[in-house]
């Protein structure tokens, strides 16, 4: 089983910023007419789906950002998972807009969600997905992160689900290097 986290920031107000990159790409793939459970314990919605012929879960954290790892810990913990079996789907700024890269056992960037994910975790050694939101040039980063998609940049995200699917696919049934190898 793999756990596959799209991080963001719960609300309606932030349903559209750059954070909100990784929920906003996993939704596009998965589709608006799944129905998501959610979880009160975890904190966040979920959903259960086969890749291949491996059970995975799609976690939407309901926590903000930069507390997703308190989802992850929990979700982590229930299903007895290792940190190998884990994906997180989050922005990136390093990225360019519309482009997204598959990273394994590194540093967060200074990216908060993520190293809430690595505290929960207690390593670095998940798979992370990153999707591009473009460089910010002269706007502060919480602005910048915080700021709404244009409807250019949202069509961007949409046209990325099937790539962002791909690199899910790999990752599970091929292991996260061939991933790397054919997406990044």
């Amino acid at each position: 089983m793999y756990l596959i986290a799209a991080l963001g920031n719960y609300g309606d107000k932030y349903t559209t910023t750059r954070h909100n990159a990784g929920w906003l790409v996993v939704d596009h793939m998965i589709g608006d007419d799944v129905a998501w459970g959610y979880s009160k314990y975890a904190n966040a919605d979920y959903l259960h789906d086969v890749v291949g012929n491996i059970s995975v879960e799609y976690l939407k954290p309901h926590t903000m950002m930069n507390l997703s790892g308190q989802s992850l810990g929990y979700a982590v913990k229930k299903h007895n998972l290792a940190a190998a079996q884990v994906i997180v789907i989050h922005d990136d700024m390093a990225i360019p807009m519309g482009d997204l890269k598959i990273s394994y056992n590194r540093g967060s960037g200074e990216h908060n969600g993520v190293e809430s994910v690595t505290k929960a975790l207690s390593t670095q050694e998940y798979t992370r997905i990153r999707v591009g939101i473009g460089g910010r040039g002269q706007v502060p980063l919480k602005s910048y992160v915080l700021m709404q998609f244009s409807d250019e940049e949202l069509q961007q995200l949409r046209e990325l689900a099937p790539r962002l699917e791909k690199a899910i696919q790999l990752v599970v049934s091929e292991g996260v290097e061939a991933a790397m190898n054919e997406i990044n």
